[in-house]
């Protein structure tokens, strides 16, 4: 979510998608590798930057709003 909007550009470097992999993959797949949180959901979201051009700056509000918003959509 991004301003209050679905945006379903949430990846720009491919980091949460590889974290989110990790996180969420199967336990016992007989691959070398074994999820942190097996059958977990994950609700993909994003704060934004407060200013556009300056990348340093995230706000508390941001990430808050976005834990907000999760939790009134079923994740806890």
């Amino acid at each position: 979510m991004l301003n209050n909007r679905v945006d379903d550009n949430l990846n720009e470097t491919g980091y949460d998608t590889h974290v989110a992999g990790i996180i969420s993959i199967q336990t016992n797949n007989r691959v070398a590798i074994s999820g942190l949180a097996n059958n977990c959901q994950i609700m993909p979201l994003r704060a934004d930057f407060a200013l556009a051009n300056v990348r340093e700056v995230l706000l508390n509000d941001d990430v808050s709003d976005d834990i907000v918003y999760a939790t009134n959509n079923g994740h806890t």
